[in-house]
């Protein structure tokens, strides 16, 4: 962004003109999802991300929310995951952005963080994300099979071994109903130093 794109933050008109570009850069990255896809964008994305006023999905759950994930699938379903609603919320839109559902937390996402995403064009919706709970740090998966109306599956990947350290999930769905989660995972959270 040029620099004539800001005015002074006392005045307020520079946080409005900034979070036009976020609306802006999420409509566009949306459409470019699409795209990238081999799907035709839908109405909601393809009209000037500028000419929509913001959805505001998550702000009827409690509690914070943060670190926002997307993903899409055909003919015009966006999700949408985050740290929030005393777990991981999830909201789904089936008009391409336009409208979304009513946020829901996710089954046993209590103290967990890191969302992460994928969808399958037959109608599965993957979501992980990391819970700390009983002495280990493990990645959980929901699963719905009906384009995220439901979450009727979830998988707990629990270590083995108590006391370990995890950190930042990700997910892909793959070919033939095959889900691939990574994470970082150190046996001992002993031998984990996090410098600031």
């Amino acid at each position: 962004m040029a620099a004539s794109d800001f005015t002074p933050a006392g005045d307020g008109r520079g946080r409005r003109r900034a979070g036009h570009r976020i609306r802006l850069l999420t409509g566009m990255l949306a459409a470019s999802a699409c795209a990238v896809l081999g799907l035709s964008a839908p109405p909601a994305l393809a009209a000037s991300a500028g000419a929509r006023p913001i959805t505001d999905v998550s702000s009827a759950c409690q509690r914070q929310n943060a670190e926002v994930v997307q993903a899409v699938a055909p003919p015009h379903y966006v999700f949408e995951a985050w740290i929030g609603c005393g777990g991981e919320g999830f909201a789904r839109s089936v008009d391409g952005g336009a409208h979304f559902s009513a946020p829901i937390t996710l089954p046993h996402s209590s103290r967990s963080h890191d969302p992460s995403i994928a969808g399958s064009p037959k109608g599965t919706v993957y979501v992980s994300y990391l819970r700390y709970y009983n002495n280990h740090a493990y990645p959980v998966v929901a699963t719905s099979f009906n384009h995220g109306a439901t979450f009727s599956q979830v998988s707990s990947l629990i270590p083995p071994k108590a006391g370990n350290w995890g950190d930042r999930d990700f997910l892909a769905a793959g070919r033939g109903g095959i889900v691939h989660v990574t994470w970082a995972y150190v046996p001992s959270s002993a031998n984990v130093h996090i410098v600031a």
